[in-house]
Order: C-alpha cells, then sequence, then structure tokens
C-alpha cells in the first residue's frame, strides 16, 4: 500500500518524538520514500541526524542557513509529499496550524501543501481535553486535516489517561488505511467477531480450529481508521488489532460468544460475525485432567452448539447483520444455501479451495453475496485490502 508513496513527515517539539524514528523505519520498510522537516523545538526530543539516518535524506529543520546563505524551498519540499504526517502535534503546532501561523519550517511547509495532511496530537490528558485544543482540532478536522486520535495509556507528566501519541505501528496503519480509502464510518458503531472458539474436554485440553482471527483484525482496523467506534470480541490467542477497538469482549467459547454478541447486536449499526465458531461441544467437561489410562478419551460425547449467526439474524433489533461462510469445496453452492438459512444481509464466502485464500494467510480471496443480487467476487489481496472492500460494499 505504501510503496512508493512519497511521505512528508513533519516532528513538532514534543517527548513523543522519540517514537519517530522507528516510524520512518517501518515507513521505508513498507517501501515508503520518506523525507522528514522538524520544528526547532522537535530538535531538543530526537536528532536531526539519526532521522537523516533513518529516512535516507537530508533533515529540514530551518528554512535559512546564516553560516552558507543556503535557502531551503519549502514549497518543492511541500509538493514533493503523496501525504504529509505531523507527528507529534503538539497543543502549540496544532494552535499555530488552526490559526495559519508560519513561524518555522515545519509550519511554513505545511501551509504549502497540497497533498492529504494527518496529524497525531500528543500531549497530557488536560491538554488534550482543553476545549481550546478541542475547537483547534475540530477547525483543522473541518478544513480537511485528518486527526489520528491519541491513545489512552501512561504519559510523560506520570499521569495515565487520553493523550498518548499512537505507536509506530499504528501510525502506520493509519497511513496504510488512508491510501486504501475506506468509507466513512464516524457516527458508526461496528462490532465484530474474530478468531476461533475453544470447546473445552477438561482443564488443560479442547476442540477448536485453525482459525488466526487475522481476517476479524483487519476489518476492525479498517474501520477504526474510517472513524466508527470498533467492539470486537476476540477469541483467544487470535490475533489483536494494529488500532485499539474501543471495546474488546475476549471470549473462549461459543456459549460465551454468543451472550457477548446478542448483548451487544442491538446497539450496533453494522455487525460483522467473523468469529469461526464449533459446531459442537463435549457434552461434560471434566473437572480434573482426563487420564489416558482410564480411556476418557476414547469416546468424547457431543452436543451441538447454539447457532449464533441465526439467532443474531431473528433479533428484533440489530443493524445489518454479516456473516462469513468457511468452505472446502462446493463453496458458492454451500454459501447461497447458508444465505437463505441464515436470514443474513450479507455472506462472505471464504474458500479454502483457492491457494493463499483462508485461515492463516495474509491474503484472502472472498466472495460477498446478497439476497437477490449477484455475486460480488474479489480478488486474492492482503486481508486489509479485503477488508477495505467488505466495508465500502457493505456499508456505503
Amino acid at each position: 500500500m505504501l510503496a512508493k508513496k512519497r511521505v512528508l513527515v513533519g516532528i513538532s517539539g514534543g517527548i513523543a518524538a522519540y517514537k519517530m524514528p522507528e516510524t520512518i523505519r517501518l515507513l521505508k520498510k513498507a517501501g515508503a520514500e520518506v523525507k522528514v522537516v522538524l520544528s526547532p523545538s522537535a530538535c531538543d526530543f530526537v536528532s536531526p541526524l539519526s532521522l537523516a539516518v533513518c529516512s535516507g535524506n537530508p533533515v529540514t529543520s530551518e528554512l535559512f542557513d546564516v553560516h552558507t546563505g543556503h535557502w531551503v524551498n519549502h514549497v518543492e519540499l511541500a509538493l514533493w509529499a503523496d501525504i504529509m504526517l505531523i507527528a507529534p502535534a503538539t497543543a502549540k503546532t496544532l494552535s499555530s496550524m488552526a490559526q495559519a501561523h508560519t513561524d518555522n519550517a515545519l509550519l511554513v511547509t505545511w501551509l504549502s501543501s497540497r497533498c492529504p495532511v494527518l496529524v497525531a496530537p500528543a500531549m497530557d490528558h488536560d491538554m488534550w481535553l482543553s476545549p481550546l485544543v478541542q475547537d483547534q482540532v475540530r477547525r483543522l478536522a473541518q478544513h480537511g486535516t485528518q486527526v489520528i486520535p491519541p491513545g489512552h495509556g501512561a504519559l510523560a507528566s506520570g499521569l495515565i489517561g487520553e493523550g498518548r501519541m499512537q505507536e509506530p505501528s499504528q501510525l502506520l496503519r493509519h497511513l496504510e488505511c488512508f491510501f486504501l480509502k475506506p468509507t466513512n464510518l464516524w457516527g458508526k458503531t461496528l462490532l465484530i467477531s474474530s478468531g476461533g472458539t475453544r470447546e473445552a474436554l477438561d482443564p488443560v485440553r479442547f476442540l477448536g480450529n485453525e482459525s488466526t482471527g487475522k481476517m476479524g483484525a483487519a476489518l476492525a482496523d479498517v474501520a477504526k481508521a474510517a472513524g466508527a467506534t470498533v467492539w470486537f470480541a476476540q477469541g483467544k490467542n487470535s490475533q489483536e488489532p494494529v488500532l485499539t477497538p474501543d471495546r474488546v469482549f475476549p471470549f473462549q467459547s461459543a456459549l460465551d460468544l454468543q451472550q457477548i454478541m446478542e448483548s451487544q447486536a442491538p446497539a450496533a449499526d453494522y455487525i460483522f460475525m467473523a468469529a469461526a465458531v464449533a459446531d459442537y461441544r463435549p457434552k461434560k467437561v471434566e473437572s480434573q485432567k482426563i487420564k489416558k489410562q482410564s480411556g476418557g478419551l476414547n469416546q468424547i460425547d457431543l452436543t451441538e452448539n447454539p447457532d449464533i449467526l441465526k439467532g443474531l439474524a431473528g433479533l428484533p433489533k440489530r443493524g445489518t447483520l454479516v456473516g462469513f461462510a468457511l468452505e472446502t469445496e462446493h463453496g458458492m453452492q454451500h454459501a447461497r444455501q447458508k444465505l437463505d438459512r441464515k436470514m443474513v444481509d450479507f455472506l462472505v464466502l471464504n474458500s479454502m479451495e483457492h491457494e493463499g485464500a483462508g485461515l492463516g494467510h495474509d491474503t484472502n480471496k472472498v466472495s460477498i453475496l446478497q439476497p437477490g443480487n449477484e455475486e460480488i467476487h474479489l480478488p486474492l489481496q492482503s486481508k486489509l485490502q479485503t477488508a477495505v472492500q467488505l466495508i465500502n460494499t457493505i456499508c456505503s
């Protein structure tokens, strides 16, 4: 997604600037070309030399060198970029941007830019929540600047709260999603289940499946980057989203997941049932480890798990319901039957018949089915790209 993209990184003077060499390293690893411009105070927090080494390009911190007489063409630098990321964006920088001040190299380069601009605020909890700061953020957003909301965590002041700048991997994911162009989901709530269920046999054994939760995590990342409120039901040891969901509901068994989904679905606008649910569970869970000598593992009596997807379809109040079908043969035939039987709004067919698709892969190849409409067949691509196309098709 970022290969050959030209990313201009602007860094202002906050302690979170220590994260930027790693951010630049990740951008370079993803194939992007990176240039860096600093505010004067940023040089107190991160070395221009380290940034130059990481980016492979000279770093701009002043518009004019008094020793050599060299003038930096900030307009040329601004027009070079496909996208500009300002991180950290301090309260002072955000205020200066909102007022169109141009008293340093970072600000004058930003004001000359024609490319999309993303800002990642970083400041103390009470500063971030200040009505004055929030007014500046809203003003920038109204003029097209995309704000990457700060997270909740430990702050330089020693307090714990909102205001912590997103981590380098999260900044990278926001940029990836931006270039993939997901539909705007501000004001929408997505409930996403992800990963496999585990049905306990005894305290140490279980019946499970090969689900890694990569598809569900990709859906959560895209939704979060698109501005949605994300509620994420996550199976044990399943992949976590890079972007932190608003609420996380851990589950192990199908019964755990049923309770989570049925309690949260009435308040969600979209429900993506991407978890891999076991059809059966043991009738009896032993309180102690079953010994081989006892023969207790030779025969396991099973009982059918509830049909969570069909139960969600029957709720009197719910949002758009999306089911997932994993098939190993006759995929489209089985998916059509499941679409009718489950009474969902959309069904995503994930067929193991295609190389590179299905459980455990970083890529996927799916089809989208909807009652009364022709199937939409997506190509083999990364699960992040698949997630964007699923959300753009279903949530448009």
